[in-house]
């Protein structure tokens, strides 16, 4: 499709990024804040998965995309079965036009 734009990369368990096309930071415990360089024109789609060994990320956490629009994301992690908030790093994948 015309015009489409994916970025992706990995978030950091402090916020931070190394990635190009986006700019990330916490914003509490287990929220997180991925603001994108430049905006889309409509909503795009994310993905987000929880990065790490499994004593740190696996079926005990949950990631959860709060909300995606043109110029940001937020995504919280929740440690499951009671739904805290946990800090975690993770990778994502965003596409839209």
């Amino acid at each position: 499709m015309a015009n489409r734009r994916t970025l992706y990369g990995l978030v950091n368990i402090d916020g931070t990024s190394n990635e190009n096309g986006f700019t990330s930071r916490k914003v509490n415990t287990g929220e997180y804040l991925i603001d994108f360089n430049r905006q889309f024109g409509r909503q795009p789609a994310l993905v987000a998965t929880l990065q790490g060994d499994k004593f740190k990320s696996g079926a005990s956490d949950n990631v959860i995309m709060v909300d995606a629009n043109t110029g940001n994301a937020s995504v919280r992690i929740a440690d499951l079965p009671d739904g805290g908030p946990q800090d975690n790093s993770f990778f994502f994948i965003c596409t839209g036009r």
